[in-house]
């Protein structure tokens, strides 16, 4: 049996229309979770910016740590021009202020997830990181 050229194209249609609606929802999560992250790397900001003032600047050991509160956001806005840029950029961030905060403490913490800071930078990376996958997917189905 062979499908008459109508039915064909209804399905056809049809299928296109599942196909839009999926990359509709994928690009709204992709907001969503982009959105999200950015609110969060701005509020570590702002409390990194409230506590560096407590912070002396004189020695290296004040500025360094000072750096690691303050980053966060910066490095985000990078997304405006390159995500995958910026993505790469909150990974070393992560990494170096684990170094940093390693570092610092004695004995030394081998936990990156040793504080608040670090369990909110981390779950800000991870959006930002599944947000990246799904727009990169978005644009390799549109092309």
């Amino acid at each position: 049996m062979t499908s008459s050229p109508m039915l064909l194209f209804m399905e056809t249609d049809v299928t296109n229309t599942k196909v839009y609606r999926m990359l509709l929802v994928q690009r709204w999560v992709v907001q969503i979770c982009t959105a999200l992250a950015g609110i969060i790397f701005l509020g570590e900001t702002l409390f990194g910016c409230f506590a560096v003032l407590g912070l002396g600047l004189g020695t290296a050991q004040d500025i360094i740590p000072g750096l690691c509160l303050i980053m966060s956001f910066p490095i985000f806005l990078i997304s405006f021009r390159n995500r995958a840029i910026a993505l790469v950029g909150l990974w070393i961030f992560f990494a170096a202020q684990w170094i940093d905060m390693d570092l610092l403490s004695r004995p030394p913490l081998l936990n990156p997830l040793n504080g608040w800071h670090s369990d909110v930078l981390f779950a800000g990376i991870i959006l930002f990181t599944f947000a990246n996958i799904l727009h990169r997917r978005d644009h390799v189905a549109a092309t």
